[in-house]
């Protein structure tokens, strides 16, 4: 790969503008997301080159600031182009018949990424920016318990979702299990008021499912 600026843990990729036979030894273009028309930034594009026994890869490349990039084949013969990272979600791949080796073409792709989202939330190994907290997340042993002298350890699981803005909205906080019901209640409270950074993929902020680790609670008596 020629540039490599983070570790890349997901790609999305879905051709909607171009398609058909090209005569192309170099190929160029420009990705961007359909609804908010932003380029992807940081991307990653590959070219393969198919033969009858092997599928080789030809150059590779991750987008620059303005969603473009451009990359050289071997020859005349068949292509793909794939936007997105194979095995992936969603990634794409558009087939190329190079027949000739002096010859370069230039196509804007656009990837509807964020009508993607709407339709279900990425997961972390979706994205290439996972969602974090702006605080550290602080747990609060519930009040409710306090005043009635109910002391001791409480475990919850959570799962829920950090959506382009970077809130947490309630009907998307998911209980997995808690050891008391005023447990899993701090733990809705807390998350609501809580601000993330959201996830990106190729720059742009996208909704993400986000499930914490097992969160505790400890309250001793006279403390």
């Amino acid at each position: 790969m020629r540039t490599a600026t983070f570790t890349l843990v997901f790609v999305l990729a879905a051709l909607v503008s171009g398609s058909g036979t090209v005569h192309a030894q170099t190929i160029g273009g420009q990705l961007k997301e359909s609804r908010a028309g932003q380029p992807l930034r940081s991307f990653p594009v590959r070219l393969m080159r198919i033969s009858p026994d092997t599928v080789d890869v030809c150059d590779s490349m991750l987008t620059d600031e303005r969603g473009l990039f451009q990359l050289v084949g071997r020859g005349a013969g068949h292509y793909e182009l794939v936007l997105g990272q194979p095995g992936t979600r969603l990634a794409n791949s558009i087939p190329l018949d190079a027949t000739k080796s002096d010859t370069s073409i230039f196509k804007a792709y656009v990837i509807p990424l964020l009508d993607l989202a709407d339709q279900r939330p990425f997961a972390p190994t979706d994205v290439q920016q996972q969602a974090n907290p702006n605080r550290a997340i602080v747990l609060r042993y519930p009040e409710a318990l306090l005043s009635r002298r109910v002391f001791g350890h409480g475990e919850v699981r959570v799962r829920f979702v950090v959506d382009a803005s970077g809130h947490v909205p309630r009907p998307l906080i998911t209980i997995v299990s808690a050891s008391r019901q005023e447990f899993a209640d701090a733990v809705v409270e807390t998350l609501a008021k809580l601000m993330f950074e959201p996830a990106r993929i190729g720059g742009v902020a996208v909704p993400q499912w986000v499930e914490l680790p097992l969160l505790t609670f400890d309250a001793i008596p006279g403390t």
